[in-house]
Formats: structure tokens, C-alpha cells, sequence
């Protein structure tokens, strides 16, 4: 009994030997190994245990497998890949040899690096540079809700898209190639953006000014430009999709320019299609400015080239304009019949049958003398940032100020000085090195003035008639220069607060018509309390001229030497 019991001991155990070769062998047949080719690696997938570890095994080209890690689960990907090379792979589970995958082979083509998308008015062009191992390429091309389309294999590294419709916008796959082995996948999406329609192309002051309708989508848009007749086009600018219009400041007055505007968003883009927009850049005749002699009046300004002829207006009061003169000289006179009107001039260059921009007005007698009015001045400017920013507030109100600028700033600041003329405000004369002038040598403080003077001159074209001491200490200069000094009625001490809100509060409590007002352009502060108190003047029936039409208009005859505070004493 004992010995049939033992017999089918070892029976027993010969069937579980069996049972368990045959999970071996099951287990290493469903071990199968998957490879896939991506960007810069080559992934590794089999169906396996979670739980098991696993060595892998690369072999590259017809050299030896070898062992290059071990890792925990069912996915491994290999970034040591070169493109062109052929690689071998295979896994065996970790402490059992026996349950392994067959090796599988792959060659890795490398992705091709796409370059920037030419679109132009008949098709797309892609480029890419070339992918090592690569024979030739496969591009694609999808839509939105249309499915890829196969367009082609080539051998270049370009291709040719001229089946893209305008309007639309399309991504493409390019895949290096060999054989029936493609490579990793490289993308661009671009399209041909609907162009800009031109809406107008006419003169500004300083150039043309060209507009164009809004296209969905564009992110920016590229404006061209050429000389007319000549075949060349060239980038004039770039402006983001909030602007629908650029001014060429770089147009030469009495040249003609063609132009057309590009749209564009990431890599689309829209294609010129042969429509522009052409004119005659005329620019405003320059450092236009007025004298004034009793009821005489003279008019000058600087010659525009390509200038036939300047048309010369007039308006009295909020009338309408008439010409008053067409000439080819660069002056005009005139004779008011009464100087208490106010009166506004502007000239505009003409080229047979091309009118150029208006210049900036100039306008006399602006002041109702009826009217209570202030004079606000601002000391040891011109300021790049907050000379700019009280300009545009003035601008903004039609407001005008007395700047006592500083010589040795005026030539790194000039843009300040020029618009400060062209405003009409008044640019005075505040010394160039901003010394005081009652204890510096008579031969310095003359230099001090003329130097100013000159700067003041050649970049506001005005010639300055007042002065301000700096601190106010004149002294001997009165004599010496028998020149018109400025004090102040009111002191901000802006300079010391460095408060908006404390400016204001003063000029609010101590203002009366004729106060002269005393600020100054090199502080934020100040501009921001500018902003706020130039609107109120004007609320409170002020009119904010500068200290010269104050003064006349207060019936104050200015002498050279004395010292004026206000213009009510």
C-alpha cells in the first residue's frame, strides 16, 4: 500500500512539472514587445506585469546585445538614440531568463526641424532641415474638420503647397522616410490669412498716415513699402491688431510711395495680391511761426521739398477759413483790423494738384482780455518723460504754459523744446547752467543767457523775450540784460512736497485771475497734479495762457530790467 501511494506521489508531482513548464512557455510567448518611433526616442512597450522588473537589452546596428537597464512595469523609453541607426531591442523579466521577448528591430529617423513657412500668392512653401538616415519625406496636411490628406513624398527638403486656399489654416506633418520605415513626426500649423483691405492713404504733418480694415484673428500687422515704379518692396513697420492705421515719419516730402499691409497670427499669414495704395508724402512746412507788429502780422516757415506753392488760411474768431494768400515765398503779412480778435493761421505745401498736410496752427490774440485767465509756469525742463506728459495735457485742453527751460538740457531734450513751440506755448529763457546769476561774473551771466537763447531759437523757433532767474536771485542781470524778469504769484514748492495733491490744494486756495503760477516739469508729481489741475482752471471759467499774452492782455507794457510777480498789480 505504501509503495502505490508513493508511486503516485511522484506521479503527481511529474503532472505539476508540466502544468508549470507549460506557464513558462506561456508566459514567454505572450511576452510581446512593441516599439514606437517618437521625436527624440524610441519607446518600448510590451504586455507584461506591473509588479515584475525587467532587463532590457539593445543592440545597435550588427553589434552585441547588451544590458542598458532595469526597470519596474511594462513601458521603457530610450533617449540615447542617434538619427540613421538601426537599434535592436529585447526584454527578459528579471530572475527568470527563460520568460524574455523575441528582439525587434527599428530604424530611428530623427524629427525634421520645421523652418518658417513661406506663404505667398500662390501657394506654401515648407522647409525643414534634413534628418540623418532619411531617404526622402511624407507630407500631410489637415484641416479643421476634414480629415489628413497625403500630399506627397520628396526627396528635397522643401515642398510646395498650391492647392492652400486663402483664409484657411492648415497643419502639417512631415515624416523623414526609408523604405516603408517613416521617422518621427514634426508639425507647423500656418495659414494664408485673408489681406487687409486699404482704406486710405493720406498726408500727415510729419509723413502719410495709412489705414487699412481690421482682419479676424491677426495678431499684428506688416506694412510695406516701395518708391512708386520701383519694383522692390520693403518693410516700412510693424503694428500690433488694436492699430488699424501707421504713420511713415520715414516718407521724404515730395516723394511718391506705394503701400500694402500683411496680416498675421503665429505662422499665417496673408499674401500681397497686387493692391496698393499710392500718394505724394508733402510734408507741413516747418518751424512755421508768427510775428506780430502792431496790427502787423508776418508769417515764415521753412521750405517743403517738393513744394510748388503754399496755400496760406486765416480764421477769425470760430468763423470759417479763407485763403488768404497762395505764394511761392516763404513768408506771408497780414494786417489785423482788430487786435483784440482771435485770429488762427495754418499754411499747407501744394504740388500741382497734390495738397500737402496742414501745419500746426498758430493763432493771435487767442486771449479774451474780458476773462479771468492764469499763467502757469514750469522751471529747469525739458524733462524726456514728464515734459511730454503736461504737453499732452495742455494738448489735451487746448491749454497753453510758460516753460523756463534750462540751455544745458535743451539739446538732449530738443523734441520737448520743438513741441512746446508748435503748441504754442512759450519757451523762456531760465539760464544754461542753472547758476545764480547775482553772484556768477557779468561776463558769465551774458554767456548764460545768449547760449540759452540760441537753443531756444533753433529748436522751438521762437525768440525768447522773458527771463527767470534761478531761486530768483537776479541781482545784476537786470541791468545787464535790460531783459523782462518773471517771479511768481504763487509757489507750488512742488520741488519740496514732491505731492500731487498738496500742488493742487495750494493752486486751488491761493489762484486769482492774473496769478502767475510757479511749477516745475522735472517731477512726476507735478505732471500728475498738472493733469488734475489744468481740467479744473479751465471749469472754474480760467484761461490758461502764457505769461507774454497775459501781461499784453492785462494792458501791462513790459520793460526790460524790471521784475513782474502777476498780472493784476
Amino acid at each position: 500500500m505504501k509503495g502505490r501511494l508513493k508511486l503516485m506521489s511522484v506521479f503527481l508531482l511529474i503532472c505539476l512539472g508540466v502544468v508549470m513548464l507549460s506557464g513558462v512557455s506561456g508566459a514567454q510567448e505572450k511576452t510581446e514587445l512593441q516599439l514606437k518611433i517618437k521625436a527624440d526616442s524610441i519607446v518600448l512597450q510590451w504586455n507584461g506585469s506591473k509588479k515584475e522588473s525587467y532587463h532590457i537589452y539593445k543592440r545597435t546596428g550588427k553589434g552585441k546585445f547588451a544590458v542598458i537597464d532595469t526597470v519596474k512595469g511594462k513601458k521603457y523609453t530610450d533617449t540615447d538614440v542617434k538619427s540613421g541607426e538601426t537599434y535592436s531591442y529585447c526584454i527578459k523579466l528579471k530572475g527568470n531568463k527563460k520568460i524574455k521577448s523575441e528582439h525587434k528591430e527599428a530604424l530611428y529617423l530623427a524629427s525634421p526641424v520645421m523652418k518658417k513657412p513661406a506663404v505667398s500668392g500662390s501657394g506654401i512653401t515648407l522647409k525643414w532641415k534634413g534628418v540623418p538616415g532619411a531617404e526622402d519625406y511624407v507630407i500631410y496636411r489637415r484641416e479643421s474638420g476634414v480629415k489628413a490628406k497625403r500630399l506627397g513624398r520628396t526627396d528635397n527638403t522643401t515642398f510646395f503647397d498650391n492647392t492652400a486656399q486663402t483664409g484657411k489654416n492648415y497643419t502639417y506633418t512631415v515624416k523623414g522616410a526609408k523604405g516603408k520605415t517613416v521617422g518621427a513626426v514634426s508639425k507647423v500649423t500656418v495659414g494664408r490669412l485673408s489681406s487687409p483691405a486699404l482704406h486710405s492713404l493720406k498726408r500727415s504733418a510729419d509723413g502719410l498716415l495709412l489705414s487699412w480694415d481690421r482682419v479676424e484673428t491677426a495678431e499684428e500687422y506688416l506694412i510695406y513699402r516701395k518708391k512708386y515704379g520701383s519694383a522692390k518692396w520693403k518693410k516700412a513697420g510693424t503694428v500690433d491688431a488694436s492699430q488699424l492705421s501707421f504713420e511713415d515719419k520715414k516718407a521724404a516730402s515730395g516723394v511718391k510711395y506705394s503701400y500694402f499691409v500683411k496680416a498675421v497670427s503665429g505662422n499665417s499669414i496673408s499674401v500681397y495680391e497686387g493692391k496698393n495704395l499710392s500718394a505724394v508724402c508733402l510734408k507741413a512746412p516747418a518751424d512755421f511761426s508768427l510775428k506780430k507788429d502792431g496790427k502787423k502780422i508776418t508769417l515764415s516757415w521753412k521750405k517743403t521739398e517738393g513744394a510748388e506753392k503754399y496755400q496760406v488760411y486765416k480764421k477769425t474768431g470760430n468763423g470759417k477759413w479763407k485763403k488768404l494768400r497762395e505764394t511761392k515765398k516763404l513768408t506771408c503779412t497780414d494786417t489785423l483790423k482788430n487786435t483784440k480778435a482771435r485770429v488762427t493761421y495754418k499754411v499747407r505745401a501744394v504740388a500741382v494738384k497734390t495738397k500737402g498736410a496742414f501745419s500746426l496752427e498758430l493763432k493771435n490774440s487767442r486771449v479774451d482780455p474780458s476773462k479771468p485767465m492764469v499763467a502757469l509756469t514750469y522751471d529747469d525742463g525739458p524733462h524726456p518723460v514728464n515734459t511730454h506728459r503736461i504737453l499732452d495735457t495742455l494738448e489735451k485742453h487746448g491749454a497753453r504754459a510758460t516753460f523756463f527751460v534750462v540751455g544745458s538740457r535743451i539739446s538732449e531734450y530738443s523734441d520737448c523744446v520743438e513741441r512746446q513751440g508748435k503748441l504754442g506755448c512759450e519757451v523762456a529763457n531760465h539760464s544754461f547752467s542753472h547758476d545764480t546769476l547775482s553772484v556768477i561774473s557779468e561776463k558769465k551771466v551774458i554767456e548764460e543767457i545768449e547760449k540759452t537763447d540760441a537753443l531756444i531759437k533753433k529748436y522751438s523757433g521762437q525768440t525768447p523775450v522773458l527771463c527767470r532767474a534761478p531761486g530768483g536771485s537776479v541781482g545784476k542781470a537786470a541791468k545787464l540784460l535790460d531783459r523782462p524778469f518773471i517771479h511768481w504769484s504763487v509757489d507750488t514748492l512742488d520741488w519740496q512736497s514732491r505731492s500731487s495733491s498738496k500742488v493742487v490744494s495750494h493752486i486751488k486756495k491761493t489762484v486769482r485771475d492774473g496769478s502767475i503760477i510757479l511749477m516745475h516739469d522735472l517731477y512726476g508729481s507735478t505732471a500728475e497734479a498738472s493733469e488734475i489741475i489744468i481740467p479744473w482752471l479751465i471749469s472754474q471759467g480760467y484761461q490758461l495762457v502764457t505769461v507774454s499774452e497775459m501781461l499784453e492782455a492785462k494792458g501791462i507794457n513790459v520793460e526790460g530790467g524790471k521784475i513782474y510777480y502777476n498780472g493784476y498789480a
